[in-house]
């Protein structure tokens, strides 16, 4: 198989499959899955796949082998080959495909104060993070040989070399 990913769901109809499973069924299903980690058997009444879970076509395979239909949701950019031979349709091209993955503790929510440095040598770039600034975005230049950085700080008025 190949190393898709995509996020996927399981509806209140699927949970409460693997809610019922046995406890060899439900080990079986755990132990196959690559990127999915399932709570141990005494914990499963408390999983929820509500906001998705990104997986791998392998770990689809796994879920409609043990009898699960999940809800697929492409991630674009990453998908890179049909998924037709595992019974995946392709996508509509008239159809707007949206995908939103949460990211747990996402740095992002820090940030306060944004930076944006041009055409600098690394050792200036160096003291920026020394000084508590974290990379952001890194912009590939155009006919120019320094990339250009975003910096992000925690702070609303941070220190600056």
């Amino acid at each position: 198989m190949s190393h898709q990913i995509f996020s996927i769901e399981l509806d209140w109809n699927e949970l409460g499959k693997l809610k019922n499973m046995s406890e060899d069924d439900y080990a079986g299903l755990r132990d196959n899955l690559s990127l999915i980690e399932l709570p141990p058997f005494d914990e499963r009444t408390n999983f929820y796949s509500r906001d998705g879970l990104i997986a791998t076509a392998d770990d689809l395979s796994v879920f409609t082998q043990f009898g699960f239909k999940p809800i697929i949701r492409r991630v674009r950019g990453i998908f890179q080959e049909s998924l037709a031979n595992i019974g995946v349709p392709d996508p509509n091209p008239e159809q707007t495909q949206v995908v939103n993955i949460t990211i747990p503790n996402a740095a992002l929510f820090a940030v306060r104060t944004l930076q944006v440095i041009e055409n600098e040598c690394t050792n200036y770039v160096q003291s920026w993070l020394e000084m508590g600034w974290r990379i952001v975005a890194v912009c590939p230049p155009n006919d120019c040989r320094r990339p250009t950085f975003i910096l992000g700080h925690a702070d609303v008025k941070p220190e600056r070399p």
